[in-house]
């Protein structure tokens, strides 16, 4: 800020010059300053004079320019090209100045004039924006493109020599050294009345004053304060400014409308703020400057651990302060950190806040080692498939080998488990080991049920990964011999899964019978199935088992039927071949006349190959009146009244082949 202030009071000493230059006209112009190296390229169109008429007007047409280079004289062109220039650089003016051309090349008494040197001027080289003042702008005649004046390095001066030829005697002379200039872009120079000259640069910056002010602190005050500090301020002007004013903050200032001034803080002022100062100009924006004031905050020192702590017995813990840059312990120490092993109330305090103290506790307690024990003592078996909750004691909280965080778990594998208690001191454990048993399966290898032969024993065999066995009539052993009939049943056990049983039943053999179903007489080229009836494993004479038997050709078959003790029955059917093609019939009348007239007395069937006949008669309430048998035979309808009777006549022929016939007889008498 030194440094600042002291290029600050570098441009005071020259406005403060040109100022002075401003009351005084002893002549009838007088050069102010010369822009020697400008931007832009070529640099000889881009150069700038800047002169202030006196108390009367002069005319372009007269003037005539020796410049200090090797540059010819190219005389004032005022054209469409000028005027067009003049149009470019007004629209890039921010301020409230303007550029005008003189109305007929007549620079009017006290104007401020800027002689540029070529109309072929880059209007984006040299900035216009700030400009808050009128200028008359003429220009030079287009064609020098090297430059008009000297700087850089080396030794040596130039003279630029300015002449109108009416008045008589209307020149003004300036002369510079080129060293201070050096190479850069917007090195300048400025001249006071009596012609001396100041060097600057102040960059790609046309050759006009802008209008500027810059706030500012006196070396013995700081941008960073505590609330109700005072700051000591001063305000560089450049350009003409009408008046002052200082603002910003809670507080308040000594002399707000003088360049220096002191700012007294509220102690509101408890966040950063601007201070500002403000330039009343010609212009109605005016111009300002502004800088930050910084609040030292307050601070909020603490200790990461909380207020309250509980440390295990002979177990050290690190204490951590935030909030500041520097710590004082109730310990003595001053690191940010401390290691403890004692109970105690610590505390620490901020040292780095010089506007405000701020200290932070911690009580440190000591808490005893958990004691944790589990309800469930190990090992433990459980059967598959079934669980086991285990619950934890000791602690308020708790965190098994699982993951789990409750008081109790309830598990269904073979593992170890482990808990421990949660907790700030190191934890006790307690573990347990589950075994998985398998559910117990249990077969009497004999199944369901078994004969028992008049006599004998039988033993029953278990098959079962059970360790302890218990039978209905009282035996432990894995297997029981048995003498009589019943139902036995044993349970196995292993003393964690459920027990289970077996049973089986012990009967007696049955008692074997057989009989053969079917025709004793088959069709030659044919063949006859015949069927066992009873009970008992079927064993037929012609080497064939089962239910069942085929014959195909006449013989005596043999049936035995026998059970598993050894016990038999048999049948026996002789079977015999028969032509079937032989022709077969049936004559049944439908009236007869029992009358005694030994005609047509008795209602009778006749046939052909006929070998049996059975004859029902029936009245029409379907009430059996008569029965015979034979082929001789029938019925003669005594004692029955005239009208109609229903039969049912069974019919056997030669060839085994059997017929029933329905129908209806008339009698009459």
């Amino acid at each position: 800020m030194i440094s600042y202030f002291k290029k600050s009071l570098s441009i005071l000493f020259l406005l403060s010059s040109l100022i002075s230059f401003n009351t005084i006209n002893a002549q009838c112009f007088e050069i102010e300053s010369i822009l020697v190296d400008a931007c832009g390229s070529p640099e000889g169109e881009n150069e700038m004079v800047r002169f202030k008429v006196s108390t009367t007007a002069l005319n372009t047409s007269n003037i005539s320019v020796n410049w200090a280079s090797a540059n010819t004289w190219l005389g004032i062109c005022q054209n469409t090209t000028s005027a067009n220039i003049i149009t470019a650089l007004n629209n890039t003016i921010t301020g409230c100045g303007v550029l005008i051309e003189p109305t007929g090349g007549i620079l009017p008494a006290n104007s401020n004039v800027l002689f540029l040197t070529s109309t072929a001027i880059d209007v984006s080289a040299n900035s216009f924006a700030n400009l808050n003042d009128t200028l008359f702008v003429i220009f030079q005649c287009a064609g020098n493109t090297q430059g008009h004046f000297a700087n850089g390095s080396g030794s040596g001066t130039r003279t630029l020599s300015i002449s109108f030829s009416s008045p008589s005697g209307c020149t003004d002379i300036v002369t510079y050294d080129k060293t201070p200039l050096g190479n850069s872009d917007g090195a300048s120079v400025s001249f006071n009345p009596a012609g001396n000259p100041t060097y600057f640069n102040n960059g790609c910056q046309a050759a006009f004053i802008p209008t500027d002010i810059t706030a500012n602190i006196l070396p013995s005050s700081t941008l960073t304060i505590c609330p109700g500090d005072s700051i000591n301020l001063f305000g560089t002007l450049v350009g003409p400014i009408d008046s002052l004013l200082w603002s910003g903050g809670f507080g308040n200032f000594n002399t707000p409308k003088n360049d220096t001034t002191t700012y007294f803080s509220s102690i509101n002022d408890t966040l950063p703020f601007y201070i500002i100062i403000n330039g009343a100009t010609t212009c109605s924006a005016g111009v300002s400057d502004s800088i930050l004031i910084n609040i030292v905050p307050k601070p909020n020192i603490s200790i990461l651990e909380g207020t309250l702590i509980d440390v295990c017995n002979g177990t050290p813990i690190t204490l951590n302060a935030n909030g500041a840059t520097n710590y004082l312990w109730s310990t003595g120490e001053t690191t940010n950190s401390i290691n403890i092993n004692t109970p105690s109330n610590y505390f620490v305090t901020d040292t780095s806040n010089y506007c405000y103290p701020d200290t932070a506790f911690i009580q440190v307690n000591i808490t005893p080692q958990l004691v944790i024990t589990l309800s469930e003592s190990g090992p433990i078996d459980i059967c598959q498939g079934q669980s086991i909750t285990l619950h934890a004691n000791g602690a308020s909280n708790y965190i098994w080998s699982t993951s789990a965080i409750t008081d109790s778990i309830t598990v269904n594998t073979a593992d170890t488990y482990f808990v421990y208690g949660g907790g700030v001191c190191p934890s006790d454990t307690d573990s347990v080991v589950i075994n998985i048993i398998l559910p117990i399966n249990l077969n009497i290898n004999e199944g369901n049920s078994l004969i028992l032969c008049l006599g004998n024993t039988l033993t029953l065999h278990t098959t079962s990964n059970g360790n302890t066995y218990s039978w209905n009539n009282g035996s432990n052993f894995d297997s029981l011999t048995v003498n009589t009939i019943g139902e036995y049943w044993v349970t196995a056990s292993n003393n964690v899964c459920p027990n289970v049983s077996d049973t089986i039943n012990i009967i007696d053999d049955i008692i074997p019978s057989a009989t053969i179903i079917g025709s004793t007489v088959f069709c030659v080229g044919t063949s006859l199935v015949l069927t066992a009836n009873g009970i008992g494993n079927f064993n037929w004479s012609n080497g064939e088992t089962g239910n069942s038997t085929t014959i195909n050709f006449g013989q005596q078959i043999i049936l035995t039927a026998a059970n598993n003790c050894g016990s038999s029955v048999t049948d026996i059917l002789n079977i015999t071949e028969e032509d079937c093609n032989i022709e077969t019939g049936i004559i049944i009348p439908n009236v007869f006349t029992p009358n005694g007239d030994s005609f047509n007395d008795v209602f009778k069937v006749e046939g052909v190959n006929i070998t049996s006949i059975v004859g029902s008669i029936y009245n029409r309430w379907g009430l059996l009146l008569y029965e015979w048998s034979g082929i001789d035979n029938g019925w003669n309808g005594e004692n029955y009244n005239e009208g109609t009777y229903f039969y049912i006549i069974k019919t056997t022929f030669i060839n085994n082949k059997t017929e029933q016939f329905k129908g209806s007889i008339l009698l009459l008498n």
